[in-house]
């Protein structure tokens, strides 16, 4: 018996092949830069389960995501070189910053665009209005489907169905308004490397590297050199795994995400390693190449797996929010990402508004682009950085709904704005002072 999980990584090879192909062969994509398994990630979309349904995904193919994203923090620890804790405080902490602002923003925008604006044109709209814009962008399908449910237990049916359709709205304009920014970022860098340029030099030198390298600690006789770096990887795994249900059983009201636990238990399986004198048996272009592999089957299953809910009956309101949300988010990331962001502040910004408007699987896709073997260790500051950030998530998503249900908007909307006001002021602050040094 064939296993669907089999079935559904096979066709998902076939479509990263038959991107490749396309992306060599029609000139526009490489203009456009986009990787193959973006193409392929499209190519799923149309014809799969969401599509025209000529691909036969099993029904599961849409949880995969989440556990590819848990196996390539997994690789991080191991891929990069010895954490510099201090560095990794530093940048998570910008990135930290950034990110919040945008949570708070989100959430507040919505609401004064909601109240202010439009219940003047559509009296009837309900409060609840108000969350769809932050649920559906920072927050994703996943908190999108718990506020649907909470309005809908409160009485507002129409919540879930507008909640999921703002997440979808958010991972398409995600990655079309991020291969956009892309785009025109390298056009005003003109004296720069190209981006194809660098990733063929890099891909070609970390070939040469895994050929003549990877086997130099091991015996092909006692286990083979990629298997004993995929055994790493898993045993990290396991143990974020472990981690993830022991605190999801300990704590079930504050929950944390697999992939923030499986990052911890990377890092503690390289100490342990480090302390028993065996990193040496690490091969970091192989688990980098190991990461990479991962990451394409990421996107692929990622981009696959948008729906599109039709609610016709908010168009013209969904619209309007969803324009402001937008030019909002982009703002956020490109204005202020200088701001905020000490060192590589362009791929931080871009793997920020991946995921603040689309999901995290989208950033990671975004940053592929500009830094294909994640030498800014932006996954890494971002890993570290949601630890804090999950806090303020879990606090918004489940207040909000019982604060607006009982007309008590002004709350969520005074807090989230002296939130925003309090980091515009520490890191402007710190900006300003940075410039006249």
């Amino acid at each position: 018996m064939i296993l669907p999980i089999v079935v559904d990584f096979s066709l998902a090879g076939s479509l990263l092949l038959f991107g490749y192909l396309l992306r060599a062969r029609v000139n526009i994509l490489g203009k456009l830069l986009l990787p193959a398994c973006i193409i392929g990630g499209l190519l799923g979309l149309i014809t799969g389960p969401n599509g025209f349904g000529l691909i036969p995904f099993s029904s599961a193919f849409s949880s995969y995501p989440g556990i590819l994203i848990a196996l390539i923090y997994c690789t991080l620890p191991f891929a990069s070189a010895t954490v510099d804790w201090r560095d990794l405080s530093q940048q998570a902490s910008d990135l930290w910053g950034l990110s919040v602002l945008a949570i708070v923003l989100q959430w507040a925008t919505g609401i004064v665009l909601t109240v202010y604006i439009l219940q003047w044109f559509w009296p009837d709209l309900h409060d609840g209005f108000s969350t769809m814009l932050a649920v559906g962008f920072v927050g994703g399908h996943g908190t999108a489907a718990a506020i649907g449910s909470a309005f809908s237990e409160l009485g507002w049916k129409d919540a879930q169905s507008l909640a999921m359709t703002s997440a979808t709205v958010g991972i398409i304009a995600s990655i079309g308004g991020g291969i956009l920014w892309i785009n025109c970022h390298q056009r005003r860098k003109d004296d720069e490397l190209s981006i194809i340029t660098k990733q063929t030099n890099d891909s070609t030198n970390n070939n040469s590297v895994l050929s003549t390298d990877l086997g130099r600690n091991t015996s092909h006789t006692v286990i083979d050199p990629l298997a004993l770096q995929i055994c790493i990887v898993l045993i990290a795994f396991l143990g974020g795994y472990c981690l993830h249900h022991l605190w999801n059983t300990s704590i079930p009201d504050f929950k944390l995400p697999l992939f923030c636990l499986a990052f911890v238990s990377a890092l503690c399986v390289k100490q342990f390693m480090a302390l028993s004198g065996l990193l040496q048996l690490i091969h970091k272009p192989t688990i980098s190449h190991i990461a990479s592999t991962l990451t394409d089957f990421l996107i692929i299953f990622g981009i696959a797996a948008i729906q599109f809910p039709v609610v016709v009956d908010y168009a013209s309101q969904l619209t309007i929010l969803f324009l402001v949300g937008l030019a909002l988010s982009f703002f956020i990331c490109s204005v202020l990402g200088p701001v905020f962001i000490r060192h590589h502040w362009f791929e931080h910004a871009l793997f920020t508004w991946g995921w603040i408007t689309g999901i995290m699987a989208m950033g990671i896709a975004l940053l592929r682009i500009v830094d294909h073997h994640n030498r800014t260790c932006t996954l890494d500051h971002f890993a570290f950085a949601y630890l804090f950030i999950v806090p303020v998530e879990v606090v918004m998503v489940t207040l909000a709904p019982q604060l607006i249900s009982r007309h008590m908007l002004w709350i969520v909307l005074l807090v989230t704005l002296l939130i925003a006001i309090l980091l515009l002021g520490y890191y402007g602050f710190r900006f300003a002072r940075k410039q006249r040094k």
